[in-house]
């Protein structure tokens, strides 16, 4: 009697370090440093010599994410040159930090209105 392979993938089990499902892009936050999806993040890109909020996530270049938390902006503020591989102004990043941060960076839910 001839057993058949087990299909891992049906069966819910996973070897070590092998993925079974598709899984989006996670993205490191520069304050806190734990991973998170990037609708859970705001990116911050180099415009012009300075470090500015990327809203519509955007502009050109590299990238740095950060909860949009006091705490987590106010800690990244001296890793955003680093992370962006550029000497820039953060002065606009702590501004943003300072002045309440905004608005929610989870797109996840946003619809555009009827009107």
């Amino acid at each position: 009697m001839r057993i058949p392979p087990l299909d891992v993938r049906s069966a819910g089990l996973q070897r070590p370090g092998v993925s079974c499902g598709r899984v989006g892009p996670i993205r490191t936050c520069l304050g806190c440093r734990t991973r998170s999806e990037p609708a859970l993040l705001v990116r911050i890109a180099a415009q012009g010599g300075q470090a500015v909020v990327d809203e519509g996530r955007r502009l050109p270049g590299r990238g740095a994410w950060v909860h949009p938390t006091q705490q987590c902006a106010e800690r990244a503020i001296r890793a955003i040159p680093r992370a962006l591989r550029q000497h820039v102004d953060t002065s606009p990043i702590a501004r943003w930090a300072q002045d309440g941060l905004g608005q929610s960076p989870d797109r996840r839910n946003e619809r555009p209105m009827d009107n």
